[in-house]
């Protein structure tokens, strides 16, 4: 009998997917036994005495197009999204709750109404407003140490050092009234435009002797020829929310800028490390149907060993100097990638073949000339683009420093854009202990719409065994439940050693998320992440 041609699997609990419907929320009605009638005169004289202060002080505030950012700190016994304050903060020309920040929430007051707002604290007399009175602890103006979320010392210290200071991420202020955000691009313009706050240094292309000579590949030049400043100032005119990579010369330079009312949120930029593998054999020739295997694009740092031309896809230039490049690591997990079966044939492994996309991004341990999240971002955006039939991208690095608890990265916020924008899966490492700072996942294994690998160990019958003493625990921040997924950590890999890390167990869940998806029907990256 004849071979019949392989088709994708028909499954429909694996196709059959609800799409995205925009539902209002329930409004709970309040009442008036939600009232906390034993503090409510006192929250009166307080937080009306506190908006005055506001007016009084107005010369001293940050006001952006008439409007300011104030802190709505609630009492612990009013978290609960039911106490929410929406109607004391409803006015009628802007007066408004952005969203929720650590212990409260984040509102854009109107100067103008500030007084019409502690009159209503004082004497209104609505259950909506009385409820609301009786659960704010304090309303008072967003000031730097809610920007930094820690010292100036601190953020300056755990930023990567660039060509001339060393580099931040700014989250610009939310505002929604377009009079506001077109101040706030204004006040960071003119900021920039000194030699006090340099923007980020521009990408370039790489030098003739960068391994350049398919110039297709280029990037595009409003890409290369754009600041991250310029680029953030139009995303928040546009849709209110925007963030920035910014070099600063100093630590008093970096408290202005906190100081500046400008930025929502400042965090440190952090280096990107891998782990470093073993030495050894290699298994027996790639077979000769490797043409028909999947696609996994490996964001690492690049591939030199001519063992692997077979399986190599296509390949991308590096985002900078090829010397720089950490090789090794990424010689390492393609070898896994494209057959790691092959290097670990006494663990139960299935036997796939994959081929790989070689996207060279990360440097060696300690080089300086490392890529800044905004700048990597792009670069993937546009890598990603030319691409389309790749649909499995795998990231075996990390930071260096964990994830803030209660705050998204920004390199895992970005990624999630572009997932869910180009409908690719990003399955990305969790991060190693001896090579962060900290004891939780590293970024960026919080972006919430990748599929995030930790390590296991094996017994000794090569079955899965214990948690990997080398990668990191979860949980992420704003709840997630991190590592997706663990597998072997401790490996064989090209060279013949063996060697433990979270970036080996990506790439074997890598090369398995590849062949699912050639095997499904119409695959989804962000429903294969949340089932």
């Amino acid at each position: 009998m004849a071979d019949l041609p392989v088709r994708p699997l028909l499954n429909p609990v694996l196709t059959l997917r609800l799409p995205p419907v925009e539902e209002r929320p329930v409004v709970v009605v309040k009442k008036a036994e939600q009232i906390v009638s034993e503090r409510l005169q006192a929250q009166r004289t307080l937080l009306a005495d506190q908006v005055g202060e506001l007016l009084r002080a107005r010369a001293k505030l940050n006001i952006f197009g008439g409007y300011i950012l104030v802190v709505v700190e609630m009492f612990p016994d009013s978290l609960a999204t039911t106490h929410t304050p929406r109607e004391l903060f409803r006015g009628p020309t802007g007066t408004r709750l952005l969203g929720p920040i650590l212990g409260g929430y984040l509102a854009e007051l109107r100067v103008e109404e500030l007084a019409s707002l502690a009159d209503t604290i004082r004497a209104s007399q609505t259950i909506n407003h009385r409820c609301d009175i009786s659960r704010i602890r304090a309303i008072r103006a967003f000031a730097p140490t809610d920007v930094l979320r820690r010292s100036a010392s601190d953020v300056w210290e755990k930023a990567a050092p660039l060509e001339n200071g060393r580099g931040v991420i700014v989250w610009l202020a939310p505002f929604r009234t377009p009079e506001a955000r077109a101040a706030v691009v204004q006040a960071f313009a003119a900021l920039a435009g000194t030699t006090f706050l340099p923007t980020s240094p521009r990408m370039r292309l790489p030098a003739p002797g960068d391994n350049a000579s398919d110039e297709s590949n280029a990037l595009p030049i409003e890409v290369i020829n754009q600041s991250s400043l310029a680029i953030a100032s139009r995303d928040l005119i546009a849709t209110g929310h925007a963030r920035a990579v910014i070099q600063v010369p100093n630590r008093a330079a970096l408290e202005t800028l906190a100081a500046s009312g400008g930025a929502f949120r400042i965090d440190p930029v952090h280096a990107i490390t891998v782990t470093t593998p073993g030495a050894g054999q290699e298994p027996g020739p790639l077979p000769p149907d490797l043409a028909n295997q999947p696609i996994v694009a490996m964001v690492d740092g690049g591939r030199t060993a001519r063992r692997y031309d077979a399986a190599e896809a296509w390949s991308e230039k590096p985002l900078f100097s090829a010397g720089l490049l950490d090789t090794v690591h990424g010689n390492h997990t393609t070898s896994l990638a494209v057959h790691g079966h092959a290097w670990n044939n006494n663990l139960p492994l299935p036997e796939l073949f994959c081929r790989v996309g070689t996207v060279p991004v990360v440097a060696r341990l300690g080089v300086i000339k490392n890529p800044n999240p905004a700048q990597l971002v792009a670069y993937l955006d546009a890598v990603i683009r030319r691409h389309p039939d790749t649909r499995v991208w795998n990231m075996s690095f990390n930071e260096c420093s964990s994830v803030d608890p209660h705050y998204v990265s920004y390199l895992g916020h970005e990624l999630s854009l572009l997932a869910r924008r180009y409908r690719v899966l990003f399955v990305i490492s969790v991060g190693n202990q001896a090579s962060t700072i900290g004891n939780r996942l590293a970024p960026p294994a919080d972006c919430e719409a990748g599929l995030v690998v930790g390590g296991r160990m094996h017994d000794g019958n090569g079955a899965l065994a214990g948690p990997c003493q080398v990668s990191l625990p979860g949980p992420g921040p704003q709840g997630q439940l991190r590592p997706d997924l663990s597998y072997y950590s401790t490996l064989r890999m090209l060279g013949g050693g063996t060697a433990t890390g979270s970036s080996y167990s990506t790439a074997l869940i890598s090369a398995l998320a590849a062949h699912t998806f050639t095997n499904l029907k119409d695959p989804s990256p962000i429903w294969f992440v949340h089932c």
